[in-house]
């Protein structure tokens, strides 16, 4: 069961930096302006 907990952190660490990193793209694109 830890295993399993470890891994879910992991991977919602992973998903909250590539959506950080988009969304710090697209502010830097100008996104919000549009």
């Amino acid at each position: 069961m830890q295993a399993v907990l470890t891994v879910n952190a992991q991977m919602l660490e992973l998903y909250w930096k590539i959506s950080h990193a988009i969304l710090q793209q697209q502010h830097q694109e100008g996104w919000w302006q549009k």
